[in-house]
């Protein structure tokens, strides 16, 4: 029914509306009521308000957003004494004053209703107070599980029983889960072919094909923009469709006037999938639109239910206090309350949750009048399963783990019994993923860097952990503390002598923590190492005629349009000769590091070239050199300063290297002879820079195509050692999960070696 004819004004929650419209359909019942949701704004405001209030306070549309709720409970009459308070009945006038504001009239209201304790506004007393939702006399099951890997199964395992009983798989709801919750259920529910629909509302932010029109918007024609977009609804529909209907509210002329506050609203839409298919849903909690459906309700945690508001918003809690604003704490104890309630009126809920995250974890604080059915989950292999694939792969497992260390399992003679024909040995190797895991986890960010291509030549499957899953365990240590310090102090005293290097350190806060009793000792060594390479970096600089310096360039970019990643880099500094159109790169490491070409062309030292070739994308100056340079200042091996020396390849230029370093004294290598520069394997010339960079474009897409098709085998460089180890293997942080033979180096091919090794 519209506005005009509904008599009743309810306040209530989605799932709480959607029971009360279930029940009146049921028994016929004709409908005059207007249903809203308290916390929501009852102030409306036109489609332009977006627009007028970043043209009138500058106020970008994410706050813009968040001030609408507090309309409702600022009175423009009312003189207030604090400065926000004072701010927001300005906006208020000013939107009043252009008729921007709707507010609804309580007076066209009958009556005024508060469903099932859904939240109303304080300043609205004369309601009542209605329950739809009635107490069950039953107990509610709440599975303790040891982790959330473990909680995943116990849901599964529900979900099984469920459809064992015949009831249909659009009744069965998994409710509350994480983001990781989604992808290990997606993963487990195909492998045993059972349908599931993932029903949360997703930012826009996270579909590619939004990122294409993002990019249009900003540097192209509008009409292109609308035609991509046309483009795209068959194949896209969720995500064109409600981008057309913001397009839709507004003139072209005000879109192109204002395209980044337009864009930003788009930036805040939020996508909901459709059901494409009938099967188990996963939703979030007012998503719940059927009270007598199964519920599954997962991580019922205080960590994660009910969500918690914090007083971090616009106002403060003081401040929402001033005008009858909900507090954070209101909205918590009201939170609490309500889904109390619910819980307590849900025929078919079953609660899971994991004992450990990260720590010991507490049950929601929910003051049930139910009591709770405590399950302790264990998984165990059943007679019949949804999971074959999965008990097959724990027989493998658990067969393995009898046979090599004599633990049984208590299911293992089941497992024997139901899988013994179709096993196949298990190992522990990785040996690949799935195209569509895949293709998210490079949506989240897929970018390259020298560093990341060294790191898939060292070992495809120790790129794959650390970039990919994200699962490098390093933390800061004092070697980091000392490298990013003195990087700091030589950035600002090659702009400023006089910079006060010793208070900085003093001062610095970032120390690591389990040592900082060391401090002040590690304070005076700091001090005296940045003195000391300060003297030969400027001894060096001002012996040069390389005088424009740029330090921290942060270069990122798209080598070709179509390309699915980014290539970028912060070079730690470049030293240029505009005179003649030169420049060298040079990356300060704290400790000794070389770069050859020999290793270059194993792939095995990256970084330098990979420099080269992104400053080259944006400048046009040629190569004179790329460098590494220790920072790092050793007292008791102090050797002449020969470890600080700039360490790597130049050009075979007499001329031009005189002009970056005259005496021939802080390069190692470079030399200078009557008839040139001495023969080295050091000295390029602009051609070889040229092949090197054309060759690094060739390293980067191999690594692309590499990555792109999921090839991410446990394969270290076994001819290349260290102290007895591959140099792969050497600092990896993976060798407890990972089986290659790495005692088994011998010289030769690198296929050949590791085929033998495994």
């Amino acid at each position: 029914m519209g506005d005009l004819q509904a008599k009743t004004l309810v306040f209530a929650e989605s799932f709480t509306k959607a029971n009360d419209l279930l029940k009146q359909l049921h028994v016929q019942t004709l409908n005059n009521h207007k249903y809203i949701n308290g916390l929501m704004p009852l102030t409306q405001v036109k489609n332009n308000y977006p627009f007028f209030i970043y043209q009138q306070f500058s106020i970008q549309p994410s706050l813009a957003q968040k001030l609408l709720p507090f309309f409702d409970y600022i009175d423009v009459h009312k003189d207030y004494l604090d400065e926000k308070l004072i701010y927001l009945k300005t906006i208020k006038q000013s939107l009043t004053t252009e008729k921007m504001l709707k507010k609804i009239d309580l007076k066209n209201f009958q009556d005024i209703v508060q469903l099932d304790k859904s939240f109303v506004p304080p300043y609205i007393n004369n309601y009542e107070s209605r329950n739809t939702i009635s107490l069950i006399d039953k107990d509610i099951p709440l599975s303790k599980c040891d982790n959330v890997e473990s909680q995943v199964y116990a849901i599964f395992e529900k979900v099984t029983d469920l459809l064992n009983q015949d009831i249909p798989i659009s009744e069965i709801k998994i409710v509350n889960t994480q983001s990781d919750d989604d992808f290990q259920l997606k993963k487990l529910f195909r492998d045993a072919n059972i349908p599931l629909v993932n029903l949360k509302k997703q930012s826009i932010m996270i579909y590619p094909v939004y990122k294409e029109i993002k990019q249009s918007l900003k540097t192209s024609s509008l009409e292109t923009t609308k035609t991509l977009i046309q483009n795209y609804q068959s194949k896209y529909p969720q995500v064109s469709n409600q981008v057309i209907a913001v397009f839709n509210r507004y003139e072209d002329q005000l879109i192109e006037s204002n395209r980044e506050i337009f864009i930003s609203m788009l930036d805040q839409l939020m996508i909901k999938t459709k059901r494409q298919v009938s099967g188990v849903e996963i939703i979030t909690v007012d998503q719940m639109d059927d009270l007598n459906h199964h519920y599954l309700m997962m991580n019922y945690i205080d960590e994660y239910f009910p969500k918690k508001d914090i007083d971090n918003d616009y106002l403060t809690n003081k401040q929402k206090e001033m005008i009858q604003y909900p507090t954070s704490e209101d909205i918590n104890q009201y939170r609490l309350n309500l889904y109390a309630h619910l819980f307590d009126g849900l025929q078919k809920l079953y609660l899971f949750y994991p004992k450990v995250l990260v720590d010991q974890t507490r049950i929601s604080y929910l003051k049930l009048k139910r009591d709770y059915d405590l399950i302790d989950y264990q998984y165990m292999a059943k007679e019949k399963s949804y999971l074959a694939t999965y008990d097959l792969l724990r027989y493998a497992i658990e067969k393995n783990i009898y046979e090599s260390y004599h633990q049984e399992s208590n299911d293992l003679a089941l497992l024997k019994n139901t899988f013994e024909d179709d096993f196949k040995s298990y190992n522990p190797q990785f040996n690949g993923i799935l195209q569509e895991d895949l293709d998210l986890l490079l949506e989240r960010k897929y970018t390259l860097t020298g560093g990341k291509l060294e790191a898939l030549k060292l070992c495809p499957f120790q790129y794959f952990l650390k970039y990919l899953l994200g699962l490098d365990n390093f933390v800061d240590n004092h070697y980091i503390y000392f490298g990013n310090k003195i990087h700091n102090a030589l950035e600002a005293l090659m702009t400023d002598e006089n910079f006060d290097y010793k208070q900085m350190v003093m001062n610095s806060d970032d120390f690591p923590k389990d040592i900082i009793y060391k401090k002040p000792l590690f304070d005076q060594i700091l001090i005296e190492n940045i003195d000391k390479i300060f003297t030969i970096i400027k001894k060096f600089y001002d012996n040069s005629a390389y005088k424009d310096i740029m330090t921290e360039e942060s270069l990122s970019l798209k080598i070709n349009p179509n390309d699915r990643f980014l290539i970028n880099g912060i070079i730690d500094k470049v030293m240029i000769d505009k005179e003649n159109n030169y420049y060298l790169i040079i990356d300060y490491k704290y400790s000794q590091k070389t770069f050859t070409v020999d290793e270059f062309d194993k792939e095995l030292k990256l970084q330098l070239p990979f420099y080269m070739y992104m400053f080259e994308k944006f400048y046009d100056f040629k190569p004179s050199g790329l460098f590494f340079r220790k920072t790092g200042y050793d007292r008791e091996k102090e050797n002449g300063g020969l470890d600080n020396l700039l360490n790597g390849v130049f050009l075979n230029d007499r001329e031009q290297m005189e002009r970056l370093e005259p005496t021939g004294k802080q390069i190692t290598g470079l030399r200078y002879t009557k008839d040139g520069l001495y023969k080295s394997n050091r000295g390029l010339t602009i051609d070889d820079f040229k092949a090197m960079s054309k060759t690094l474009e060739s390293y980067i897409y191999k690594a692309a195509k590499k990555i792109e098709a999921g090839d991410f085998e446990i394969k270290p460089i076994l001819s290349e050692e260290k102290n007895n180890n591959s140099i792969s293997c050497l600092y990896c942080d993976f060798a407890h999960i990972c089986y290659s033979k790495n005692k088994y180096v011998k010289a030769g091919d690198d296929d050949e070696i590791y085929e033998k090794s495994n």
